[in-house]
This record gives structure tokens, C-alpha cells and sequence, in this order.
């Protein structure tokens, strides 16, 4: 610079040369500050001489922006650089990396139309430079063949540019790069392998346009999936960067990203990570880029490979957190990519519905037509269905993505080849071949019209169309076919395994055998390098047969049944071994030879028949096997011991443990002296144990699987299925062995469901769940019972489980554990779904469970009619029938039905007496005789059962002691909410203590009780009678301000809340309050209680000032005491107030009050409390009706979309509840004219109603006739008309034909035949309408009036 001077274009060049090397180094402010000097110098300059040079700053400042992620700031330079181009003599490379950069900006921005025209700006240039406009290679991605002319014309073009060959290489890779944003990827590779060769040849093995170079031939070849090719090329460009630059610079984080996946793919996932989680830790920055969520995505990819699930989300999660704050035009693609990542880890855990889920969250991210987001979606939900083998479903996402293409979406063309290939897969497998080859037609027609018919895709193609003529047994047309498809792929030099094998297949069944054996054989070396070696080799044995080539095809048979043996997956697999394996045995028999090959081929084909259930031919095969392995290896031979297990297996299954274990004890001898193969001893005791379990010979059982459980974990406990199974089988017979132990098996169980769980092995999971469940059972722990039952049932839907036995067990054991929870409208859904199974012994237990648990939510008339069903209708056993009459006798007496009771009680008693061992249910019924005495006034008769209850349980009757006893239990039954129980001891030990004249704290303890047990059960007058000879005995104890004086007070002014008598419960409440303030302070959690209390009677009367005092009193207590939870129930109270006084404003303020402290408690809670998130959901439904009423219909529907989402976790079945808030939201979606999503609301809604309540529920009724004026509204009449029939037809039942509701019902009918011009049905029906309305001088009679006028005109003219 000295010797130029500051102001030269020499120094400029110079600024510019350490800017360019600043930016390469990930140094961006000091770039910046240098170009900003080069700038400065650049004013100076003639740019009519120096203009490509000055231009050049703004280059280079344009790239170290963009490496900073600036993308608006380099863009604005890059536009000032190809503002007035001055084009110097030779090669643009600057101009033309200037247009790539360009649209490589926009392509970070989501500007996909904006990124691909320059993208084309900079290709086109680069042909015109180079000459190569006019090279097409039709063959790309579809074969590995180089396009020689594109070769030779980038040869030719190096020659050329003699003088300026480095130039000529950077425009070259650029040119592949570029090719390969169009997807010429073997175009592409062709290119930048010559860029490559250039630069090693003449720089130095450091430079960085070497690894720049490589890097982009990596790229390229992973896109190719040549994964192993491009990791080795990626690993020395990373090397090269790692030298040249920084690790946290650009160059070598994106070659990073480059490599893991091609690491991921070569099953390096541990390197892969390493690679990828250096650049994308999950705390690593609070603002991120596309990039960053797709690394962040394939790093979640990579833990949900290794089945890591909780990691797997755990960076799908930080995927959505970056997504949350990035700019709103990016965020719906990624959303997209992530929710289909999410259903791709629950997809690979097994959890089918999540997936399902997930899918569907992707469909409503991508959203709106003409969307490429939508069509990836649909492709993936299409491409999971056929995972799972819901051909039907994948069809129907095809077919939709299909419908997406039609419109003008960007890349759809080939796009649309993908969906026709797709549709064609899925309809061959379902069986429909027709529509199959139709679609692989279309595909063919539309390939050809852009590249041509000489490629692999259409050649590919046609082979489909080939196997669907196989299919239809069309086997001529078929071979045609495939001769065409195969002359395709030998105009192009590519042999095709597939295409000779079906081939060689078709032609095996024309039976032409020697042309079928040289298609075949040629198939078998091909194959050989790759798989399906068992298949071909199968099939030119049966060919070598046809043409009498035994020799031959016994070597084939031998090498083929021994692979396919050990694949075997399902009975159709064995069927097909067992067909194939019953030529060759005929085949060795006609030779008269009985060696080696012939017993393993007896032994082979009775495998199959083992696996298709066919245990007593196998046992025949077997034993044909045994006999000739013992006469040419001896008695104590591998393949001996392996015969006689198999024959000992198929023995157990028969059900002849004894004779099993004979064959197993000879195995078990030979198996001790094969040292290598220590695992066969371990099944043999397994089985052995299966034996002595068959026989109930528990603890000898436990014996044996304890040891072959040893043996696994010693040798293969990791991954091994036999393991799970031996913990699965001990825990079962632990259960045996000592019932009243529930720690060990569960631990067993748990061990067990953990390696199932890892095998991905859905069944055998969902039995142990259910295992575990009735466990839980046994031990009273039914919540837990509850999420193994519901995890068990999940996992039998996901797996379409058609066994009806197994689900309706399911239900009923689900509906029990309901019960037990007092969680009646779910207990009583599953036990319908138990009796709508239809299987006799199942509905029986059905009706008698669900009777109880509909007498439990007093709902008497029903639970009566489902005894007397059980009784009249079913046969049952004594002990059923005795107890089912018991249970029918309790459910009269609520219904004050007493001497239909008492008959119901002496009939059970009577049959009670005749069965042994029912010392329990006689003691229970004389329980009840003897409340029911009591009741009557008759204490005498009373006792008599009593006592006879008390001689049962060999107790005395009648002592103090007894009756502290009763009370004692009555309060543990109290305490776990077992009110039945816990009344019938407290009412024993009440009368005991009356009787004896016990303590007078003690009686009023006991009828405190039983008062507060009654007020459980809704039974009032009977908690009222309890409570007050509480009171009077707690007044005789001399002490009127005592706390349980307040609390009993309390109690009282409670129940006369509940019955509606307000005043008098404030009455109570206010001495309550007194008191307590006295005994605890007025600060005290009971005194926020009874302020509460009283601020509902107030409310109940629409006092609104006094109950808003009282609520405020009550909330100020519970905020000194940090109560969040009762401080956000008093919110929702008060909320509900204002409402009611009509001040929506400050209702809506109570209601986010209310929702800030439900929230903070579920915050400060480890684990989500239910009864919160069932109060919250509550609240935010509040606030939706609230902002409906103000006409804020935004938030309303805000509001009642997160009802529904917490609902979902809440309640994990649907309730009317949910489907009011479904309708709520509905009605809202239709008054904003969103037809559609009203619709599917309104569909939802209908389905929980009738699934809750039946068809014929009034509910129903107004769910359909909301249905039908949504689809008049979208102009579907004939929907509408069936939906308002429907409608009518539950209305005429449940209100009549004289309601106003059928009147509109009927109404509205007549407006769909009108609309569809059905006007002498119409007015028939208005008519009808017209009558009712008049009866009930009802306005809409002029609408109506109007309506049969214009109909009637309509048919004078018609």
C-alpha cells in the first residue's frame, strides 16, 4: 500500500482480498470494517475504469452480512451489485455468484418463487457463458449412468477457457450447485466432480476451494443416498475447513449438518449427534434459524432411532419453542416438518394414536389449498397407513394429496408422479388391481410427457402393472408386460434383480421351466449382492423341479426353507414354507432317500404347521425328523434335542403337560453337554415350567422359570423376548402362590412390560397392563387399576383387536374400577360398551355392575330396570342371583319402595342360608333386614338381625366395645369414601351404642357421620334428621360455643343450601360464623369457608351486593393463607355474580382472576392435579361465553378451543359436558360463516350425545337440527333434509308433535324440499307446522303463511 498509495485500485483490491478472507473466517465486523475502508477509497476511483472492481465491495459486505444471518442488510448490497453490470471480458463469476446469493437469501426467507427465479438467472447465465443451454439429460435420478454429451461440452468449455480455468471451475460448481436446486442431480455431481478434479490438481490439498468443492459433492451425493460416498467425502472437507477455520464458523457447522445425516444413515448415530448437537444444543439461544430446527429435528430423529422417545420430544419441543418467536411467514412450514416428526416417534413407540394426532396437527398447520405443506402432510399420514396396513385410509390421504396437486402448486409435477405411484402401491395392497394399474398408467403417460419412455421410473412402473395382472391371474398379459418393462431397462445396460424375478416367476407359471430357471438364475446372481435370496432361490427350485433337475433343486429348496424358516411371521407366510416344503419331501421320497436334507425338511415343514396351530401333524413331522437324526447323528445330537423340544412345545399347547415333560427331561440331558448354546437350556426349563403350570403346580413352576430367567440374564438379557417372557410367567405364578403378596409380581410385571415395551411389542404389552390392572385391583388401588386398563384398551384399538371376549372384559373391569372411583357416568359408558358386545355371560356381570354403579349416582328407576333385567332374562348362579337380589332390595329401599325391600332381601336370605361359604353376604343381608326394621320403628325385630348378623361373624352383639369397633370402621370406610360401607357400620354402632347407653360424644359423633354421609349421598332429610339429634347431643355436653357445635351448624346450613332453603341455611351459616371466628380467629381457612358459603345463598337469591361482600371476605382469607386454589375457585364464583347482575366486563375480570391462580397452583404442583385442570377447564369456558355475550367472538373462540384441549387431558373420555362446549363453539364458527368447521364441531358433538345418551335423547335432537341448518347454509339440502328428519323423529317421541321444537323441525324440512323443488311435500309439511304454530299463537305463523303462499304459486305454475 506504501508504494501504491492509500487511494489506488491496487490497495482497493488489497481491502478487498483481507475482507474476502475475514468473512471466510466467520469474522464479520472486521470484514465490515475493511470493506466500509474499501468503500471509502471506491469514491475516489474512475469507475468507468475500475467499475467491476468497486462493484466488487458491495460483494463481498453482501456475504458477510449473510453469513451473520443479516439476511435484509445483504441483500440491499447484492442488489446494488448487479445494479448497471459492466460485463468485463471472460467469465462473470462474481455477477453470476452475485444472482445465486440472491436467491439463496430469499430461499432463507421462505420467498421460495423469489429463491428459484434468480436461481434460474444464475443457471441461464452460466449456459450462455458456457454454451450448455441446450444439454438435457432426460435419465436424472432415475439410473447411474453419466450423460456423456454433458461430459464432453464441459470438457470442451475447460479447453476452451484455457487462460481462465480457475474461473471456469468455480462457475462450474457453481453451475452443479445450481443443477442440483432442479433436481439433475447426476448433472449436478458431473459438474462439481469436475470442479473437484481441477482444483486438486493444481491447488494446494488445504485450499479452501477444495473443501468448499467437496463439500458440495457430498451434498449432492446424499441426496443421491449414496450415503457412504458422501460421508467419505464430507469427512475430508470437514477435516479441510477444521484447519482453515474456526469450529463455530459457517464453513464447518454446515458441513457438520451436511455429515450427520449421512453418518445417521451408515448407523453412526452416536457420531451423528456429536456432530449435530455441538450446533444445536437445546439451550443454545432463545432466537434460532430454519436451519437450526432442522438440525435440532434430524438430532430428535436420531434419539427416536435409538427408541430414546423422552429425548426425541424433548428436541421436537425446542423445534417448537424457536418456532413460537421466528417471523410469521416461516413458521408454517416448519410446524409442519415438526408435527410430522413428532408422529414419526410416536409412530415408531408403537403409540398409534399420538401419531394419528400428530398427523392431523400437521394437516391443520399446513392449511388452506394450494399448499405444498398440505401435500407433504397428506403424504405422510398416506405413507403411515400403509405401515399399519389401513390401505383404505392411505388411499384416501393419497387421493387428497392428489386433489391438493390439481391446483397450482409449486413443484407438482413431480410431486404428482410420487401420489400416482403411491396410490398405485396402496391399491394393489389392497387388493384392488385395477384401480392399481390405472394409476400406474397415469404415471407412466405423465413421465413420458416430460423425459421420455426409456427410464428406470417407467420401466419400474410397467413391472408394477405386470404384478397386478399376476394378480389377477391374467398371466400372458402379465409376462407381455414384463418383457416390455425389462426391454426398457436393457436399452439403458441395467440388470434388474426384480425384473428377471418376475419374470422367471411368470414364466414358472406358464410353466415354461427352462426359460423360467434362466430368468431366475440370472435373478439369483444379482440377488446376491443384495437380498431376497431366499425368495428366488425358492422359486428356481420349483422351476429346476419342472424341467427334473432334483439335484439342483434340492440345493435350492435346502437354502431357501433355511433362510425363510427363521423369517416366518404370520400363518400365511407358513402356509406358503409348508406348500413349498411338501414338494421337496415329495421329491426326496420318490427318490427313496432318507438323509439329512430330508429331515430337515420334515422338521421345517412341521415348524409351519406348529405355527399355524396344527399341533398333531407337527408332532407326526416331528417325530418322522427325530427318527432319522437319531439313526445318522445318534441319541445325543443337536438336532435330536431340538426334535424333541419341539415336540414337547406342541404337546404343552395340546394340553398333555406330563408327556411334555418327559420329551423336555430327555432334551434337558443333551442340552447340558452343548456348552455352546447355553441359552436352549433356559427355554427347556421354561417349558418345563409351562408344564408344571399347566398342572397348577405353581411353586415348581416358579422353580423353573426362576432359573431359565438366570440363564437369559446372563447371556442375553438385552433385547431378548424370552426374558420378558420368563418375568411375565413368574409374576403369574407368584400370583398363584401367595394372592395377599402384590409387590412382587407387580415388580415382575413391571420388568416384563419395560422390555416389552422396548420390542415394540404392543400385544403381549397390553395383556401385561391388563395383568397388572386386575392386580391393582385386588389391592384397592383402582386409579392405578384405571391407567392400566385404559393403556391395555388403547393398545387393543390400536392393534384392531376383533376378539369381543377380550374387549368386553376390558370394559367391565374398567367400568368397576369407575365405580370404585365414584366416576359413575364413565363406569356406566364402559359397561355399555360391555353389554353391547352381545356375548351372554359378559352382559350378565355387565347389567348387575352397571345397576350398581346407576344406583350409586342415584339413579334408582334405571338401576332397577337393569336387575330386573339380569333376573328375568339371564341365568345365573345361586351366589349371583342372592347377591344381585340384595343389590335389587337396597335400590327399592332408596325408591321408598320398603316392602318390595324386604321381599327382595328375604328371597336372597333364603338363598343365602342353602349355599356354603356365605357367612359374609347373610351377615350383610341381615344388616339391611335390620335397618330396614329400624326404619319402621320395630327395633325388636331390628335386633333379631342383628344378632343373628353379629352369631355369623362370631362377634358378641350388643357390647360397648363392638360398637367403638363399627364406628372405627365406619370412619376408615368414611375416609376412603366408601359411603355404603361406612353408613352400614355407623348405623350398627349407633344402635349398639343407644342400646348400651354409650357416651353421649360418641353418639353424636357417630350421627355427625352419619348426617354428613347422607349429605354425600344426596339423601337430605335423612342428613338433616342425623345432624340435628347431633346437635342436641353435642348441646348436652354443656359447652354452645364449641367448635364442633360451628362445624355441625355449618353441616346444616350446607344441606339447606343444597335443598334450596336459603334463608335458613344463613341462618345456620351466620351462628356457624360466630362461632368460629370465636374458637379460630377470623382469619381462619373454615371462616374463608363459611363466608363462601354464604356468598352462593346470597347469589342464589340474585343478592348481588351481599354475596359480592362475602366472596371478597372469603378470597382476602385465603390470599393471606396463599390458597391459590380456593382463592381461584372464589374468583369463578364471583365471576359467576357479576355475571348474573349482568356486568359482563367485571365477570370476565373475575374469570382471568380466577384462571392466573388455577394456573399458578398447577405450576407450583410436580404432577398435573385433575380436579385443577377440571376447574380451570370450567373457567376458560366461563370467559368464552362471557366474550360471546360481548360480541369478542376472536376470544370467545380462543377460549372454548382450550376448553376442549383441557377437557382432552381432564377426561379421557368425552362427557355432555364436552359436547356442549363443541356446540358452543359450532354455533360461534357458523355466526362467522365458517361452515365447514362448524360442521365437523357439530359432528362431534352429535357423536359424544349419542354415545352418552342414545339415539333418541332430546340432546340429540337439538345437535341435529343445528347440523342441518349448517349444511343449508353451504347449500347441501338433501344432508339437511336427512338431517332434520332424524330430528323429528326422536322429537315426535320425546316431545311430542304438538312442541314448537318439532314445529320448527318441521319447518324447516319444508324450506329443504323447497329449495330442492319438492313443493307438494314442502307445503305438506309446513302445513303440519302451520297447525302447531297456531295452537301456540306462536310469531313465526306469518313467516310460515308466507312461505305456503309462495310455494303454492310455485305450483300453479309448475
Amino acid at each position: 500500500m506504501q508504494s501504491f498509495g492509500m487511494q489506488s485500485h491496487q490497495t482497493l483490491h488489497t481491502f478487498q482480498a483481507m475482507g474476502t478472507i475475514l468473512v471466510a473466517a466467520n469474522r464479520t465486523q472486521g470484514a465490515l470494517k475493511v470493506c466500509n475502508d474499501a468503500l471509502k477509497i471506491q469514491k475516489n476511483l474512475d469507475h468507468r475504469r475500475h467499475g467491476n472492481l468497486c462493484r466488487r465491495t458491495h460483494l463481498i459486505i453482501a456475504q458477510a452480512y449473510i453469513s451473520n444471518n443479516l439476511l435484509e442488510q445483504g441483500l440491499s448490497h447484492l442488489r446494488k451489485f448487479i445494479e448497471n453490470p459492466k460485463r468485463s471480458q471472460g467469465l462473470p463469476v462474481d455477477h453470476i455468484t452475485a444472482l445465486y446469493s440472491i436467491g439463496k437469501v430469499h430461499h432463507l426467507r421462505g420467498e421460495i418463487k423469489d429463491a428459484s427465479l434468480y436461481f434460474q438467472r444464475a443457471k441461464h447465465e452460466i449456459d450462455e457463458v458456457l454454451r450448455l443451454s441446450h444439454i438435457h439429460n432426460v435419465q436424472t435420478n432415475y439410473t447411474d449412468t453419466l450423460d456423456s454429451r454433458l461430459h464432453m461440452k464441459v470438457i470442451e468449455a475447460l479447453n476452451f477457457f484455457e487462460n481462465q480455468q480457475l474461473k471456469f471451475a468455480d462457475i462450474i460448481l457453481l453451475y452443479g450447485t445450481l443443477l442440483s436446486k432442479d433436481d439433475r442431480l447426476q448433472d449436478s455431481l458431473l459438474c462439481i466432480q469436475v470442479a473437484v478434479e481441477f482444483y486438486e490438481q493444481n491447488l494446494s490439498t488445504d485450499s479452501n476451494r477444495i473443501a468448499e468443492s467437496l463439500h458440495e459433492k457430498g451434498v449432492v451425493l446424499s441426496r443421491l443416498q449414496r450415503f457412504d460416498e458422501a460421508a467419505t467425502v464430507l469427512r475430508k472437507a470437514l477435516k479441510i475447513r477444521k484447519l482453515l477455520f474456526m469450529d463455530n464458523s459457517q464453513q464447518v457447522i454446515d458441513t457438520s449438518r451436511a455429515l450427520g445425516p449421512c453418518e445417521s444413515n451408515l448407523g453412526n448415530s452416536d457420531y451423528a449427534m456429536e456432530l449435530l448437537k455441538l450446533r444445536t444444543p437445546l439451550n443454545h439461544k432463545k432466537v434460532g434459524s430454519s436451519q437450526d430446527i432442522e438440525d435440532l429435528l434430524l438430532v430428535g430423529k436420531l434419539h427416536s432411532d435409538k427408541s430414546e422417545i423422552a429425548s426425541a420430544l424433548r428436541y421436537h419441543g425446542r423445534c417448537l419453542q424457536l418456532i413460537q418467536v421466528m417471523k410469521e411467514g416461516d413458521t408454517k412450514k416448519h410446524l409442519v416438518k415438526v408435527n410430522l416428526a413428532v408422529a414419526d416417534v410416536f409412530k415408531k413407540s408403537g403409540n398409534h394414536f399420538h401419531a394419528l394426532m400428530s398427523f392431523d396437527q400437521a394437516l391443520e398447520c399446513a392449511g388452506g389449498k394450494k399448499s405444498i405443506l398440505m401435500c407433504d402432510a397428506l403424504m405422510s399420514m398416506g405413507n403411515y397407513f400403509m405401515e399399519i396396513k389401513r390401505y383404505d385410509d392411505a388411499i384416501l390421504s393419497y387421493t387428497r394429496t392428489l386433489e391438493q396437486l390439481q391446483t397450482e402448486v409449486s413443484g407438482g409435477h413431480s410431486y404428482t408422479l410420487q401420489v400416482l405411484v403411491s396410490l398405485g402401491s396402496a391399491f394393489f395392497a389392497n387388493k384392488k388391481f385395477s384401480e392399481s394399474k390405472n394409476h400406474y398408467r397415469k404415471a407412466i403417460e405423465l413421465f413420458c410427457q416430460k423425459f421420455g419412455e426409456n427410464n428406470v421410473f417407467v420401466s419400474t412402473s410397467w413391472l408394477k402393472i405386470g404384478d397386478n395382472l399376476m394378480k389377477e391371474s391374467k398371466t400372458d398379459e402379465a409376462l407381455e408386460t414384463y418383457l416390455h418393462s425389462f426391454s426398457i431397462m436393457k436399452s439403458l445396460g441395467i440388470e434388474s434383480m426384480a425384473h428377471y424375478y418376475a419374470t422367471g416367476k411368470c414364466l414358472l407359471c406358464l410353466q415354461r421351466y427352462s426359460e423360467a430357471a434362466s430368468n431366475l438364475q440370472h435373478a439369483l446372481k444379482i440377488s446376491q449382492k443384495h437380498s431376497n435370496l431366499a425368495d428366488v432361490q425358492l422359486a428356481l427350485a420349483k422351476a429346476q423341479l419342472g424341467l427334473g433337475d432334483v439335484e439342483s433343486a434340492t440345493q435350492n429348496f435346502k437354502a431357501a426353507t433355511e433362510e425363510k424358516i427363521l423369517s416366518l411371521a404370520s400363518q400365511e407366510d407358513a402356509e406358503e414354507l409348508e406348500v413349498a416344503l411338501d414338494s421337496c419331501i415329495q421329491m426326496v421320497e420318490r427318490s427313496g432317500k432318507q438323509d439329512l436334507d430330508y429331515a430337515n425338511f420334515l422338521q421345517r415343514r412341521a415348524i409351519c404347521q406348529a405355527v399355524r396351530r396344527k399341533y398333531e401333524v407337527s408332532i407326526h413331522s416331528h417325530s418322522a425328523a427325530l427318527t432319522i437324526f437319531r439313526n445318522i447323528h445318534g441319541s445325543n445330537h443337536i438336532s435330536v434335542k431340538n426334535s424333541l423340544f419341539n415336540i414337547a412345545v406342541c404337546l404343552n399347547s395340546l394340553g398333555s403337560p406330563g408327556k411334555a415333560r418327559n420329551y423336555l427331561d430327555r432334551a434337558y440331558d443333551i442340552a447340558l453337554n452343548d456348552r455352546e448354546n447355553v441359552t436352549s437350556t433356559s427355554e427347556i426349563l421354561f417349558h418345563k415350567g409351562i408344564s408344571l403350570k399347566i398342572e397348577k403346580d405353581y411353586k415348581a413352576a416358579k422353580k423353573h422359570f426362576d432359573e431359565a430367567l438366570q440363564i437369559k440374564l446372563s447371556n442375553d438379557y438385552h433385547g431378548s423376548p424370552s426374558a420378558a417372557e420368563i418375568y411375565e410367567i413368574i409374576a403369574d405364578s407368584e400370583t398363584e402362590i401367595n394372592p395377599s403378596d402384590s409387590e412382587t409380581p407387580e415388580r415382575n410385571y413391571t420388568e416384563c412390560l419395560r422390555l416389552y415395551t422396548h420390542l415394540n411389542d404392543h400385544k403381549k404389552s397390553a395383556c401385561v397392563h391388563n395383568k397388572i390392572a386386575l392386580l391393582h385391583m385386588k389391592q384397592n388401588s383402582y386409579s392405578k387399576a384405571i391407567i392400566h386398563f385404559e393403556k391395555c384398551l388403547l393398545m387393543n384399538k390400536i392393534l384392531l383387536v376383533e376378539e369381543k371376549m377380550v374387549i368386553a372384559e376390558l370394559y367391565i373391569n374398567l367400568g368397576v374400577a369407575h365405580d370404585h372411583v365414584h366416576s359413575f357416568s364413565k363406569a356406566i359408558s364402559c359397561l355399555d360398551l360391555s353389554i353391547g358386545c352381545n356375548i351372554p355371560m359378559i352382559s350378565s356381570k355387565a347389567l348387575i355392575c352397571k345397576g350398581r354403579s346407576l344406583s350409586k349416582a342415584t339413579q334408582y328407576r334405571e338401576a332397577l330396570e337393569c336387575f330386573s333385567e339380569v333376573l328375568e332374562k339371564h341365568t345365573l348362579k345361586p351366589n349371583e342371583r342372592a347377591e344381585t337380589l340384595v343389590t335389587r332390595g337396597k335400590v327399592l329401599g332408596n325408591m321408598g319402595r320398603e316392602e318390595e325391600a324386604v321381599a327382595s332381601f328375604t328371597s336372597a336370605l333364603s338363598l343365602f342360608r342353602t349355599l356354603p361359604d356365605s357367612n359374609a353376604y347373610l351377615s350383610s343381608t341381615c344388616q339391611e333386614l335390620a335397618n330396614y326394621h329400624l326404619r319402621e320403628g320395630n327395633p325388636e325385630a331390628a335386633h333379631e338381625y342383628v344378632k343373628e348378623s353379629l352369631e355369623i361373624s362370631q362377634i358378641t352383639a350388643g357390647t360397648h366395645q363392638h360398637g367403638e369397633s363399627l364406628y372405627s370402621k365406619g370412619s376408615i370406610h368414611f375416609s376412603r369414601m366408601e359411603y355404603e360401607n361406612s353408613l352400614s357400620c355407623l348405623q350398627l354402632a349407633l344402635y349398639i351404642f343407644k342400646r348400651t347407653e354409650g357416651s353421649i360424644l360418641l353418639k353424636s359423633n357417630c350421627l355427625y357421620m352419619i348426617g354428613c354421609i347422607h349429605e354425600k349421598l344426596e339423601n337430605y332429610d335423612y342428613a338433616l334428621i342425623s345432624l340435628n339429634e347431633s346437635l342436641e347431643y353435642r348441646k348436652e355436653l354443656g359447652t354452645l360455643n364449641h367448635i364442633d357445635i360451628g362445624r355441625t351448624l355449618l353441616r346444616l346450613g350446607t344441606i339447606h343450601q343444597s335443598i334450596g332453603e336459603y334463608p335458613l341455611s344463613r341462618s345456620f351459616l351466620k351462628e356457624a360464623l360466630r362461632i368460629g371466628i370465636d374458637q379460630l380467629g377470623s382469619q381462619h381457612a373454615e371462616i374463608a369457608n363459611i363466608y363462601e358459603h354464604l356468598a352462593v345463598t346470597y347469589f342464589k337469591e340474585c343478592k348481588h351486593e351481599e354475596a359480592i361482600y362475602h366472596i371478597n371476605e372469603s378470597i382476602q382469607i385465603h390470599k393471606i393463607d396463599g390458597d391459590v386454589l380456593n382463592c381461584s375457585q372464589c374468583y369463578h364464583l364471583k365471576g359467576d355474580i357479576l355475571d348474573q347482575a349482568g356486568n359482563i366486563e367485571k365477570a370476565i375480570e373475575g374469570y382471568s382472576l380466577s384462571k392466573k391462580y388455577i394456573e399458578t397452583s398447577l405450576k407450583d404442583t410436580p404432577e398435573a392435579d385433575h380436579n385443577a385442570l377440571d376447574l380451570l377447564a370450567s373457567i376458560v369456558f366461563k370467559l368464552g361465553t362471557s366474550y360471546e355475550r360481548m360480541g369478542n367472538l376472536s376470544s370467545a373462540s380462543h377460549n372454548y378451543t382450550k376448553t376442549i384441549q383441557l377437557l382432552k387431558v381432564v377426561r379421557k373420555e368425552n362427557t355432555l359436558y364436552t359436547a356442549e362446549v363443541y356446540e358452543k363453539l359450532a354455533n360461534l364458527r357458523g355466526r362467522q360463516q365458517k361452515y365447514d368447521k362448524a360442521s365437523l364441531l357439530l359432528e362431534e358433538c352429535l357423536k359424544i350425545r349419542i354415545e352418552e345418551l342414545g339415539m333418541g335423547h332430546e340432546l340429540v335432537a337439538k345437535a341435529l337440527y343445528s347440523l342441518g341448518v349448517l349444511f343449508c347454509k353451504r347449500n347441501q339440502f338433501d344432508a339437511g333434509l336427512k338431517a332434520f328428519t332424524d330430528c323429528l323423529s326422536i322429537q315426535q317421541l320425546t316431545l311430542g308433535s304438538e312442541s314448537l321444537e318439532t314445529a320448527d323441525t318441521l319447518h324447516a324440512i319444508g324450506q329443504c324440499l323447497g329449495n330442492n323443488g319438492d313443493f307438494k311435500n314442502a307445503c305438506n309439511m309446513w302445513g303440519r307446522a302451520y297447525e302447531v304454530y297456531t295452537k301456540h299463537k306462536s310469531p313465526k305463523v306469518k313467516a310460515i303463511k308466507r312461505d305456503l303462499r309462495l310455494a303454492y304459486k310455485m305450483l300453479e305454475e309448475g
